[in-house]
């Protein structure tokens, strides 16, 4: 069976909770965090699948186990506050399908401020259009809900208020065809589109920024370019204005122009032939200074332009490590203030952008500072597969390889850039995939979560060589 993703049916949700139950009953829920809209992890304790994820999209609601691929800092969100207090270390008893609905009962215990256990469950209502997260105490009082109704509603939702079940026709329980493997598989793929949905919802407002920036810098250059055009017609202006001293004795100022060697004078009536010459003469003064003007002008809106397009162009690919990175480094806007817009430079200058050399068609990036360092592994090339090079036990230059399965030459090269770089000509390098490396707590530190180790004897002439002549990456 192919499973193209969809929201659980109550006879496929009744196949899923045995599963459930064997990973689930008789371990802790913990760290809850609000990851996305509509978006809850639970850390699961001890081995198998690491967090409980339940999507409350009103298109596809869902509950899945996941191994490790979200990860993030959490949101803001009052009642995630609720869920951290009641069940931050919940002892989970039983997993149950209630009522035979698309509604799943997580019974649980937990300890409350005297330390003394405490009987609670959570009700997830995977109806799409309406999906919930309900907090109840032992009496199915609720505690909290994700989303609250008023006593007015036909379902009042509030805290204080007893559980009810979902009201809806009876209807037969459809046997349809489910597969647990599939279903896990079709979840895992939308998270993905989940990683993206909380990039945007975390630095929407950088991408916003930036774009009405980018619309901002093409309109400038617009009205520069028709200043600029409309400068160059009144460049010949000055020989007008010389035509008609040239001319002065045989003109009449009501005559409304004259020719001189085929250059059209056009004169005003109102004005004296002096005050028409100098017309002319103020004209041909201002388009030169217009000119001027706007080359200026023009040079540096395209290189904003230029830099706005290239910071653009790595939001778009960046991961959330990235962008936290960005937006604390290089001072991305993240929120909707004025003030701090005002303040805001978008220029990536040489400070910031790593370095490259290509050998035989493969490019090898590295840094020389720990900001290149930052941007180059955390930001620019977040290529997982990618290897990862490091010397070992000092600082130096992070080295990565842009692409998968490099040659052992390949690996040679890239080792005897973290060497030379160090001023060093023999050592330790440490290697290994960029999905094992995690942003430290200073800029350009990195923590491995696993390496391996080669060791060079020497380092050759011409990787030396390269090196001088190595270039800043681009970013467009």
């Amino acid at each position: 069976m192919h499973m193209s993703f969809k929201a659980l049916k109550a006879n496929q949700l009744n196949q899923y909770v045995p599963f459930l139950k064997k990973e689930i009953e008789g371990k802790y829920l913990s760290s809850p965090i609000l990851y996305a809209k509509d978006t809850f992890l639970f850390h699961i304790s001890g081995k198998g699948y690491h967090t409980l994820v339940i999507c409350l999209d009103g298109t596809s609601p869902r509950v899945y186990l996941s191994q490790d691929g979200l990860e993030g800092s959490s949101l803001d969100d009052r009642f995630l506050s609720v869920l951290k207090k009641e069940c931050g270390n919940a002892y989970v008893t039983s997993v149950s399908q209630f009522e035979g609905d698309r509604v799943l009962k997580f019974d649980f215990l937990s300890l409350n401020s005297v330390f003394k256990e405490e009987k609670k469950s959570i009700y997830i209502e995977l109806l799409p259009h309406h999906p919930n997260l309900i907090l109840v105490d032992g009496d199915n009082r609720i505690i909290a809900a994700y989303r609250n109704s008023s006593l007015d509603d036909k379902r009042p939702i509030m805290r204080g208020l007893t559980y009810l079940p979902l009201e809806h026709p009876s209807f037969a329980m459809e046997s349809l065809p489910f597969s647990i493997e599939e279903y896990q598989e079709a979840c895992e793929k939308q998270e993905v589109a989940l990683a993206q949905k909380r990039k945007m919802e975390r630095f929407g407002y950088a991408f916003t920024y930036f774009k009405n920036r980018e619309k901002m810098l093409k309109r400038k250059l617009s009205y520069l370019q028709n200043d600029e055009d409309e400068a160059k017609k009144h460049l010949n202006d000055g020989k007008k204005g010389e035509a008609i001293f040239i001319c002065y004795s045989s003109l009449d100022n009501r005559q409304g122009y004259f020719e001189y060697e085929g250059l059209r004078v056009e004169l005003d009536p109102a004005k004296s032939l002096a005050m028409n010459a100098e017309m002319y003469f103020k004209r041909a003064k201002k388009a030169k200074e217009t000119l001027l003007q706007c080359g200026k002008f023009k040079k540096e809106a395209e290189k904003e332009l230029a830099d706005v397009i290239a910071i653009l162009a790595q939001l778009e690919v960046s991961n959330e490590a990235g962008l936290e990175l960005l937006s604390k480094d290089f001072r991305i806007p993240v929120s909707k203030s004025k003030k701090e817009n005002e303040k805001i430079s978008c220029s990536l200058n040489s400070e910031t952008i790593p370095y490259f050399i290509e050998v035989n068609g493969t490019k090898f990036l590295f840094g020389k500072s720990a900001k290149q360092n930052a941007f180059l592994t955390f930001l620019y090339d977040t290529s997982k597969e990618h290897y990862w090079f490091h010397i070992a036990s000092r600082s130096g230059s992070h080295v990565i390889i842009k692409k998968e399965n490099p040659s052992e030459e390949e690996m040679r090269i890239a080792a005897e850039i973290c060497l030379i770089n160090s001023s060093e000509c023999d050592g330790d390098v440490l290697y290994t995939k960029r999905k094992y490396v995690r942003k430290g707590s200073t800029l350009g530190e990195a923590i491995l979560k696993e390496y391996k180790t080669i060791h060079l004897k020497n380092v050759s002439k011409t990787t030396a060589d390269l090196l001088k002549k190595a270039k800043h990456v681009e970013l467009r």
